[in-house]
């Protein structure tokens, strides 16, 4: 439990740390603070959906009617004519970084375009133009991807005055991490007493939530001494999780911690005892078990849907309690203890789909497969009569969670 507690405290002090609050910048070069509804970040080259502190409403605002905006996680976004593909079209460019070089970013759903700010005022297009090719050899037929890089030379062109910069940009990538560290290299080379801004440093801002899960366990055991017939029943699972989400650098990336409980019902039906003129006793006892896994999912989510699906992979230990047999005759099998207490690790595979239903709210359906180190040996041992050997132990379970975003 203290682990659960640890982390729980670790998270919560880390997520209370503020970060700039979300703006626009009006024409008149007002600034006003407010809400900025979470997009797609090739929507908000097209618009932005704002809602201002002291206003009930959301409006919605497109290139040229403000100057720009800012997103709580900083990044900062203008209004900016630009020529792409010959044609000339009004956007919100994301300004990646502020200097003697100024890099912004153009969004699409198929790829990202970078832009340079010129001293001249001047918006140069980074261009990378992929070309289909042939093979390299005779033989292969194969059409590839080949990128021409025009940018490297265009950075070569507008960094002159920074000579020892030209092999970083022979060897620079297309994305915006090597765009933004060759600007700064650049900046602190020809104005190494001023400091540059980069509007795109991710912020800590993950989001939390809290859920309630019911389900059904499918339990499964198997004992390899094959001297006993094992049936476990199929019970029902409650419990409640903690949910953290947006991690940074890892956004597609979720934290679990739950708490479950179910409580198992054996029959073990013994083949070769003689007990009396019975020789298959019967015997029943019932196992409680109080379950803390914690998973990490990956999150993929459903484009223009409000669903999502994840996979995971999780550990965690569990307290179980195995409660004295019930007798149906005579022939009660004796306990090692009345009641048997212990605890044990567990690892697990799990799966499942989001649906949002609002933005605070969304239903989950998941499955576990779970798989335990003595669970089986552990239960099947409270018996002195038994000897177990190697039984192998495994829940299966389905559950509907319904999740609440703080």
């Amino acid at each position: 439990m203290r682990f659960y507690i640890f982390f729980i405290v670790l998270f919560n002090l880390m997520t209370s740390l503020k970060s700039n609050s979300a703006y626009i910048i009006t024409n008149d070069n007002d600034t006003i603070y407010g809400k900025i509804a979470e997009q797609q970040m090739f929507e908000y080259i097209n618009f932005v959906k704002f809602k201002a502190n002291d206003s009930l409403s959301e409006n919605t605002f497109f290139p040229g009617q403000i100057k720009g905006f800012r997103l709580s996680d900083g990044k900062f976004f203008v209004s900016q004519k630009i020529t792409l593909n010959n044609t000339e079209k009004l956007v919100f460019l994301e300004w990646l970084i502020k200097g003697k070089a100024n890099i912004f970013e153009y969004y699409t759903p198929e790829s990202n375009t970078f832009f340079l700010l010129t001293d001249n005022g001047e918006f140069v297009e980074l261009k990378n133009t992929l070309e289909k090719i042939h093979g390299i050899n005779f033989y292969d037929y194969a059409m590839y991807d080949f990128e021409k890089k025009e940018y490297v030379g265009i950075l070569k062109y507008y960094f002159k005055d920074a000579k020892p910069l030209t092999e970083n940009i022979n060897h620079l990538d297309y994305n915006r991490n090597s765009m933004i560290n060759i600007a700064k290299k650049y900046h602190n080379y020809v104005c190494p007493n001023e400091d540059c801004e980069i509007f795109s440093a991710p912020k800590w801002k993950p989001k939390n939530s809290i859920g309630a899960i019911f389900g059904i366990n499918f339990p499964s055991i198997i004992s390899n001494t094959q001297k006993d017939i094992i049936t476990v029943q199929n019970s029902s699972v409650l419990g409640l999780y903690y949910n953290i989400s947006h991690i940074p650098y890892a956004k597609n990336f979720e934290v679990q911690f739950e708490v479950y409980w179910l409580k198992q019902n054996f029959e073990i039906l013994k083949k070769y005892y003689n007990h009396g003129d019975n020789a298959y006793p019967l015997v029943k006892f019932n196992v409680n078990e109080l379950c803390f896994p914690v998973f990490l999912k990956y999150v993929i989510t459903i484009p223009k849907t409000n669903l999502s699906i994840f996979p995971g992979i999780g550990i965690g230990y569990r307290s179980v309690k195995v409660d004295k047999s019930k007798e149906d005759n005579d022939n009660t099998m004796p306990l090692k203890n009345q009641y048997l207490k212990y605890n044990e690790g567990e690892v697990a595979l799990s799966t499942g789909i989001y649906y949002a239903i609002s933005k605070h709210l969304s239903i989950d359906i998941s499955f576990k497969y779970e798989i335990f180190s003595t669970y089986g040996k552990s239960i099947l041992e409270t018996y002195e009569t038994i000897t177990p050997g190697n039984s192998n132990y495994s829940d299966r379970i389905v559950t509907l969670g319904l999740r609440y975003i703080l």
